[in-house]
């Protein structure tokens, strides 16, 4: 029995640079997050904000390919993130 392997050239698979070359923006609450001892990776195209920190400016500047954020918080939730948008 031969082990099947996908061909490293087949369109549906991306390699990890292809995919973090995508802006993420992550709406979250970071002083919990630190407060929890919580470390944040850093990438020029991935940045973490709190919600006060979403505006109109930020969102033209990074031009953000995804937005991330918790379902439910304690501070906010996906609802007031998308109200935002």
């Amino acid at each position: 029995m031969t082990k099947h392997h996908p061909p490293s050239t087949c369109s549906m698979y991306k390699s990890p640079t292809e995919v973090t070359r995508q802006n993420v923006l992550v709406v979250a609450d970071l002083i919990r997050w630190r407060e929890q001892g919580r470390t944040l990776p850093e990438s020029q195209n991935l940045r973490f904000i709190d919600l006060t920190d979403l505006t109109a400016d930020l969102l033209a500047q990074f031009s953000p390919d995804i937005i991330l954020s918790p379902l439910v918080g304690i501070s906010f939730d996906v609802v007031d993130v998308a109200c935002l948008l």
